[in-house]
């Protein structure tokens, strides 16, 4: 048998193989067996029919039926006697078959990408460190109030903490109502800062069953035109508010916390970790966005349709039948995701080489440590949980993720700085 492998890119790699007829013949005499078990010849019980007969009445015809399976047993046998790993599904892309020649074929097949792990460490990023406002911390207040607030009928609209139902007609230059373009049943809270200005405006004041007009603009820097809108105002519930009090407080944390000084100060604490949070994914994303920048690796399309195959599966799953939404395009879905696609599969491979290149591993005490956190919530005993998660992949992956991302912001050039922006 003789193999000839060829580059066509990086990743994409094209066999050919040849074989003479004395090398098929084993082959052959398998495929002539496995037909004889099924084989019905006259004069004989099923599966009983002697093989020279087969060889004799059927043999040209087995030969040329067993070839796509002889050449996937040849390319196989090549990639392993080469220790070449394929990914994804090889294309026989040619085949032709004579009793004086033998057996030629070409496959096409992918491979991941062979690259040179480049730096990693001392990547320089900027980690932003918020700083909570009492705006903020008021705002945060107010909303624990209004989740927990009362609604009481009302007939004008006092202020913007009111709740108002309303109908919304858009109109043409002449002030036509527009033939579907109306919505009916809208919920507004007009404390709710993504409400259009005017529209909040035109309503604070309104009464019960009347009808306000108004004109939206496009916002500052926005592309778009302006809309003539008619409201109809259907119903009015004013939203009461309740008082921070030390009473308030002891309710809603179930008597977990008492006084209005201590839940501030645990709400505080809150924020801070929300923003701690996202400072680190901020951060880290940045460290990970400058490692992949610095390794132009070639993503074989095997790979990209794996990744992209996974995320369709995901919107299956999130759908309430398990299955695609109607309108789904999964062409445009793939299009549009494909470079998020490339850039994480490109990640993993990095990723991969710096575990092995900085010797991370999972030992026993990161588990037990994982255990130790969850037991007390999932409500099973730390040695038991520590076992069950010593048995699973998908719980050693996220611990050496973990691992990886501290060590990586250990070992980059981090400086601080803060904002009061929101990111």
């Amino acid at each position: 048998m003789n193999v000839s492998i060829n580059d066509v890119t990086e990743v994409d790699k094209e066999v050919e193989i040849t074989s003479s007829n004395d090398e098929l013949t084993p082959h052959f005499e398998e495929a002539y067996r496995r037909y004889q078990q099924s084989a019905a010849l006259k004069g004989f019980r099923k599966g009983k029919a002697p093989l020279s007969m087969i060889r004799q009445v059927y043999g040209e015809s087995i030969r040329y039926s067993a070839l796509d399976r002889i050449a996937n047993d040849l390319y196989r046998a090549a990639m392993e006697e080469r220790k070449i790993r394929p990914i994804g599904d090889p294309v026989l892309t040619t085949i032709d078959y004579t009793p004086e020649n033998g057996l030629s074929f070409k496959i096409k097949y992918e491979v991941l990408p062979v690259f040179e792990l480049g730096e990693y460490r001392g990547v320089k990023v900027e980690k932003p460190i918020h700083v909570i406002t009492d705006e903020e911390l008021g705002e945060e207040m107010d909303r624990i109030r209004r989740s927990n607030s009362t609604l009481a009928d009302a007939v004008k609209v006092s202020g913007p903490h009111t709740l108002v139902t309303v109908d919304i007609q858009e109109l043409d230059g002449s002030g036509a109502p527009l033939v579907g373009r109306k919505t009916t049943d809208a919920k507004l809270y007009l404390a709710d800062t993504s409400i259009f200005r005017e529209l909040r405006e035109k309503l604070i004041g309104a009464e019960l069953n009347t009808t306000v007009r108004l004109t939206v603009e496009p916002g500052e820097g926005e592309q778009g035109e302006k809309h003539d809108l008619e409201v109809f105002v259907k119903q009015i519930k004013d939203v009461i508010l309740p008082e921070v009090t030390d009473e308030f407080v002891a309710k809603i944390t179930k008597g977990k916390t008492t006084g209005v000084s201590a839940f501030t100060d645990e709400l505080k604490e809150s924020i801070r970790k929300y923003w701690e949070d996202r400072s680190r994914r901020r951060t880290l994303d940045a460290v990970i966005s400058d490692i992949v920048g610095r390794h132009p690796i070639t993503v074989p399309e095997s790979l990209i349709r794996a990744y992209t195959d996974s995320l369709i599966e995901d919107v299956k799953q999130r759908s309430p039948d398990r299955h695609l939404p109607a309108d789904f395009d999964e062409e445009k879905f793939r299009e549009q995701n494909r470079g998020g696609v490339i850039f994480q599969a490109k990640w993993h491979l990095i990723r991969d080489r710096i575990v092995a290149d900085s010797g991370l591993e999972v030992t026993g005490e990161d588990f037990e440590r994982f255990a130790e956190r969850d037991a007390s919530v999932i409500g099973v005993e730390k040695e038991r949980l520590a076992a069950m998660y010593r048995d699973s992949p998908q719980t050693r992956e996220r611990l050496l993720g973990d691992k990886l991302h501290d060590y990586l912001l250990s070992v980059a050039e981090v400086k601080e700085k803060t904002t009061n922006e929101f990111f």
